[in-house]
């Protein structure tokens, strides 16, 4: 297989159980850019959330698809090439139905992120104040989410440890004409209609010449799903979710068993895979 462009999730599938690129991972897509392979992170997080993980292993050709596919960065350092905002009345409606619901929502923007309702929760600790090296603001303010997050939001998201609020969020948005999926089973990420992951990939994947055959993308969880259906070869990791699963053309050892780095080097020494666990 000519694989020319390497996109992958980070949580559940990139990072280990203590949501880091463990050295073996870090090696392979290493390996992959000094191959001429386009590597890419693709993440519902923000850019700022994600690029240290890039800079952390010495990547920083990689190309970062923050915000759930709503912005795309050329590398680790900028410049932003791709945006996909949420129309600012839709954005702004959708807020006000969450937060009227009494939902913990946040509003993603380049230099803030707003929130309202805010519950403390096991892995989600986001609290007011500025991000570790300055650039994203945290803001725990309703007016201000409301009136000032929808002018640029790339995408809102509602948080909750329990399935019913997750259920009461979906509820809320409905009939407006926005796309819903999920990071974990935690979160209901919103964007507008169609875009994703998979707008951003098939964006970069054209813009760079490469065709989809060449291209393999790692996931777990929904929001992962459009990205893998742009990918000649889809990979789903073993903790994936099932409809994940079956969207596969190949199944990965779980994210905290290397996964993402047992594929690349099976790709690295060209052997051919039947679909299996590698």
């Amino acid at each position: 297989m000519d694989i020319r462009l390497v996109v992958t999730d980070l949580d559940g599938t990139l990072l280990d159980a203590n949501r880091e690129i463990s050295p073996r991972t870090a090696r392979a897509l290493l390996a992959c850019r000094a191959r001429g392979v386009i590597v890419a992170f693709a993440s519902g997080r923000s850019f700022e959330a994600v690029r240290p993980f890039a800079l952390g292993i010495g990547l920083r050709e990689c190309v970062i698809i923050s915000s759930n596919g709503a912005r795309i960065d050329a590398s680790a350092e900028g410049p932003v090439v791709f945006g996909n905002c949420l129309p600012e009345a839709l954005a702004r409606e959708a807020a006000h139905r969450l937060v009227e619901a009494g939902l913990y929502v946040e509003c993603y923007s380049d230099e803030h992120i707003y929130m309202a309702n805010r519950t403390p929760m096991r892995f989600r600790h986001h609290a007011p104040g500025f991000n570790a090296d300055g650039t994203v603001e945290f803001v725990e303010d309703v007016a201000r989410l409301l009136s000032e997050g929808p002018k640029k939001a790339r995408k809102l998201i509602v948080f909750s440890d329990e399935q019913s609020r997750i259920d009461v969020a979906r509820s809320c948005l409905r009939g407006l004409p926005l796309s819903l999926s999920q990071s974990g089973s935690d979160n209901l990420e919103i964007m507008r209609e169609g875009a994703g992951k998979g707008r951003a990939v098939r964006w970069l994947a054209r813009t760079r010449g490469i065709a989809r055959e060449n291209i393999m993308a790692f996931g777990d969880q929904t929001n992962d799903l459009d990205m893998l259906r742009e990918a000649g070869w889809p990979v789903a990791m073993e903790n994936a979710v099932d409809e994940v699963r079956r969207c596969a053309r190949l199944i990965a050892p779980r994210h905290d068993d290397d996964g993402v780095a047992r594929v690349l080097e099976t790709l690295a020494r060209g052997d051919e895979s039947d679909g299996s666990c590698l």
